[in-house]
């Protein structure tokens, strides 16, 4: 496969206040291929989290860089034996169409039964922050009374689940 063209989404301004169009730019890039441990990832599904706001304006997100943030993409061109073409991964790659990445970063997602984005919220990150801070730093007992003040969101709403199944009173 020759040289890929990619659409990235970049931030070319810091908000002042809420994000803006104006502090976002789309543009072409072009992709080279993967050389030895590398894979091509064409993106499908691509998470905007809450956590991805403060680094927009503190200076930790790169101005004319594409945004990061979860991403799972499907492997389109290999030259890794640990990944072969039509793997699925989840990887940090963010905001663009494709990215050339080092195998070693990225991590397998094997296609069964659940629906690929539950990999970007239950079964990835916001799973893992309710399953860890309820079960191993809360050490929730069955039938605890649990009470979750921010249960409206994507973490409180797992953390409400995992408590009901252990059950446990959710109020």
């Amino acid at each position: 496969m020759g040289e890929q063209v990619s659409r990235e989404i970049h931030l070319v301004s810091r908000p002042d206040g809420l994000p803006t169009a104006e502090n976002f730019s789309l543009i072409e890039v072009s992709v080279p291929a993967p050389t030895e441990g590398q894979v091509l990832i064409k993106n499908l599904y691509m998470s905007i989290d809450p956590a991805m706001r403060p680094p927009l304006s503190n200076g930790q997100a790169r101005l004319n860089e594409p945004l990061g943030g979860g991403a799972i993409g499907k492997i389109i061109e290999s030259q890794a034996d640990s990944l072969p073409v039509g793997s699925y991964v989840l990887h940090r790659g963010g905001f663009r169409e494709y990215c050339v990445a080092d195998a070693t970063g990225l991590e397998r997602i094997e296609v069964e039964s659940e629906p690929l984005t539950t990999h970007l919220h239950v079964l990835g990150t916001t799973g893992l922050t309710a399953y860890g801070g309820l079960l191993v730093t809360g050490e929730l007992k069955d039938g605890e009374n649990v009470f979750v003040s921010a249960a409206a969101g994507a973490v409180g709403s797992v953390v409400g689940q995992i408590a009901k199944i252990k059950g446990c009173r959710v109020a």
